[in-house]
């Protein structure tokens, strides 16, 4: 599992038809999601999708061997917040419990604050 900036990386095979999740708590703090949005580059398909108050669950298939995709997840919350995070989906041969399926987003800074800073005697 590797994260970058906002970018996120998935693998899947190409005949899997897999969950993935994008998991927001640590980003929304006391609110909760009310709308979400999925865009894939073509070649992969959405199924179907859910979300919780703090997570979004996608269906994903298709994929075509060594190609690589992007999953757009958009999502506004309760409190009027908006955002939106890409995760990288790589179709490759593995065993579907290879797959690393879960995206958690990082918290919002301007929730918390900035981060605090350690002293060291």
């Amino acid at each position: 599992m590797t994260c970058k900036e906002d970018k996120h990386y998935f693998e899947k095979a190409p005949g899997s038809n897999l969950d993935y999740q994008f998991d927001w708590s640590a980003w929304l703090g006391r609110d909760k999601l009310k709308a979400v949005t999925f865009n894939v580059d073509q070649g992969l398909t959405v199924g179907s999708q859910s979300h919780t108050d703090l997570v979004v669950t996608v269906w994903l298939s298709g994929g075509q061997l060594y190609m690589t995709y992007q999953v757009r997840c958009t999502v506004e919350t309760e409190g009027g917040r908006r955002d939106r995070r890409t995760a990288i989906m790589a179709i490759r041969t593995l065993s579907e419990s290879a797959a690393s399926r879960v995206y958690h987003i990082p918290p919002d800074p301007d929730l918390y604050g900035p981060p605090p800073v350690e002293h060291y005697a």
